[in-house]
């Protein structure tokens, strides 16, 4: 269904790059740098992630055995939560 959508964004983004309107500018980093850059911009994918597999576990169609007693939730929770502190304590970066 997005198909016809995205074909028509992409011929009128073609088109403004050819007639000058659009001019992309280089970031001006690395790879490294690039890459960097994104491994501390993933705490939004990490916590959308985490969300996404503690509550998909728990409306499947097969729920688990004891809801969210069962172990295999709770380790999921927990590690989400860790991964996510150890990331943002030391991998992202303070906005000033």
């Amino acid at each position: 269904m997005a198909s016809p959508l995205f074909v028509i964004l992409k011929i009128n983004l073609r088109k403004f790059q050819n007639r000058g309107f659009l001019i992309r500018e280089g970031s001006g980093r690395t790879k490294v740098q690039s890459i960097w850059h994104y491994v501390q911009e993933f705490d939004v994918i990490l916590f959308s992630s985490t969300l996404t597999i503690s509550s998909s576990r728990s409306h499947s169609p097969t729920p688990p055995p004891n809801g969210w007693r069962s172990g295999y939730i709770i380790a999921m929770i927990i590690f989400g939560f860790f991964v996510l502190v150890l990331h943002e304590s030391f991998v992202a970066r303070a906005f000033s």
